[in-house]
């Protein structure tokens, strides 16, 4: 599916697409759940991942 077509069917704005697609905003449960929807699949399915492990960057 390309973007205009995710945009349109999502209705939302080619260039918040664009914007999701390069991790520029962040974004909303209920966003992904539209986004989901229009991709016909489960919600689990875009965010079911691993995060890389925590590393504390703060020295006391």
């Amino acid at each position: 599916m390309t973007q205009q077509a995710l945009a349109d069917e999502s209705e939302l704005w080619l260039s918040q697409v664009g914007r999701i697609e390069r991790g520029e905003v962040n974004v909303t449960l209920s966003m992904i759940a539209v986004l989901a929807r229009t991709l016909k699949v489960d919600l689990k399915e875009l965010v079911d991942f691993e995060l890389p492990p925590f590393e504390n960057q703060q020295e006391h």
